[in-house]
C-alpha cells in the first residue's frame, strides 16, 4: 500500500520500518523538550506570525493528532469501521486566542498520547496490522495510520524549531569548516574518506550494525564538534573525531547552539538537527576510565554529538563550509 509522503518536510512512510515508527513514537516528546530547552514560557506561547501557531499551540495540536490517531488505530483494529474523515484540529487563524496552559504541559500530553499510541502498536497481531480504513477517501492500512503519527510530529517539530528562529530565539547564524567526514560498515570508530555522498538516508556505504537505536531516517547524519573532541583529548581522554561514530567532524562552530530544530548547510547538504545522540557503551573505549557519559547532553550541554534529517542531498568533504542557520 502507497505510504504517506511530504514535500514540506521530506517525510516518506516507506522508509519507516514498525521498529523505527515506534522509536519515533517513543522519542518524539523528548526531541521536543529538547527543541525549546531553555526558552521561556512566554516565548513558547509567542506566535511568529499571525497566523502561525506558537510552540505551545504546535505542542496541544499535535498530541490531539496522536491521540486522534490512537483511537482510529483502536478502531479500525477491533471492528468494522465506517469510511470516515478525521476531524483534526483547524488550522491557526489571527483572531484565535491565546494559549491558555504551557508548553510544558502539552508536551507531557504529547508524550502520553505517543506512548498510548506505542502500547497499542506493540500488541497488535498480524491480523489487525493487514486492517484497513477508508480514510478521507484513500483506503489506508494499519502502518500507514501509525505512520502519519509520527509524520504529523515530526513535521510540526520542525515548524517549531523554524517558529523559534523566527522570533530570533533559534541558533545564530555562524560559519565552520568540515574537519573530517567518515564512514564504517558497522560499529566505531568509523573510518575517514575523501568526501561522503548523502541522501535521505544517509551517507552512501555507512552502515550500522544494529538498528535498535540506529538508522532511522531523522537520524541520517550523525555531526560532532572537532572543538569538542579537542577539548575531551585535553582532558585526557583518548578520542579522536570518526571514534564516537560521527559522519561529519565541524570546527568553528559553537556547538551549545545545535539544538533540534536548527538547520546547517554542509558542503552540498542542507540537514536539521533532529536529536541528541545518546551515550553508548560502544565509545567507551574513548574516555578515561571508559567514562562514556561524558558526551552525554544531560551531563553537560553543548558537547552531544547531534543526529540531523536531510532536507536536501548533497556532497560533503574535508574542508567543505559549514553555516549554521543559512539564509
Amino acid at each position: 500500500m502507497t505510504q504517506e509522503t511530504c514535500d514540506g518536510c521530506r517525510f516518506d512512510g516507506s522508509h519507516y520500518t514498525r521498529i523505527d515508527a515506534r522509536k519515533s513514537l517513543r522519542t518524539m516528546a523528548t526531541r521536543w523538550r529538547w527543541t525549546v530547552e531553555g526558552i521561556d514560557e512566554a516565548v513558547l506561547a509567542t506566535r511568529p506570525a499571525p497566523t502561525v501557531w506558537s510552540a505551545t499551540e504546535y505542542a496541544g495540536h499535535t498530541a490531539d493528532v496522536v491521540s486522534t490517531v490512537s483511537y482510529v488505530l483502536h478502531l479500525m483494529t477491533t471492528r468494522d469501521v465506517e469510511p470516515m474523515d478525521v476531524p483534526y484540529p483547524r488550522d491557526a487563524t489571527a483572531d484565535d486566542p491565546p494559549p491558555t496552559t504551557t508548553f510544558a504541559a502539552e508536551a507531557a500530553r504529547l508524550d502520553a498520547a505517543a506512548l498510548r499510541l506505542d502500547d497499542e502498536v506493540a500488541h497488535l497481531t498480524p491480523n489487525q496490522w493487514a486492517r484497513t480504513l477508508v480514510l478521507g477517501g484513500d483506503t489506508v492500512d494499519s502502518d500507514w495510520v501509525v505512520r502519519h503519527a509520527v509524520h504529523d510530529a515530526s513535521h510540526h517539530l520542525s515548524d517549531v524549531g523554524r517558529g523559534l528562529h523566527a522570533l530570533g530565539f533559534g541558533a545564530p547564524r555562524q560559519t565552520g569548516t568540515v574537519v573530517g567526514v567518515f564512514t564504517s560498515d558497522g560499529g566505531v570508530p568509523k573510518e575517514p574518506v575523501d568526501r561522503a555522498v548523502v541522501g535521505y538516508r544517509g551517507v552512501d556505504g555507512d552502515r550500522q550494525r544494529t538498528r535498535q537505536h540506529h538508522g532511522r531516517v531523522w537520524q541520517a547524519l550523525c555531526l560532532w564538534s572537532a572543538d569538542v573532541v579537542d577539548a575531551l583529548r585535553a582532558e585526557g581522554h583518548p578520542i579522536a573525531p570518526g571514534n564516537a561514530g560521527e559522519n561529519v567532524s565541524v570546527a568553528g562552530i559553537d556547538w551549545r547552539d545545535m539544538r533540534p530544530g536548527v538547520r546547517v548547510a554542509v558542503g552540498d547538504v542542507l540537514a536539521e538537527v533532529s536529536a541528541y545522540a545518546e551515550p553508548c557503551s560502544k565509545n567507551a573505549g574513548w574516555f578515561l576510565d571508559g567514562d562514556y557519559g561524558r558526551m552525554g547532553h544531560d551531563r553537560e550541554p553543548g558537547i552531544s554529538r547531534v543526529y540531523a534529517s536531510v532536507l536536501r542531498d548533497g556532497v560533503i568533504r574535508p574542508g567543505d563550509r559549514v553555516v549554521v542557520e543559512p539564509d
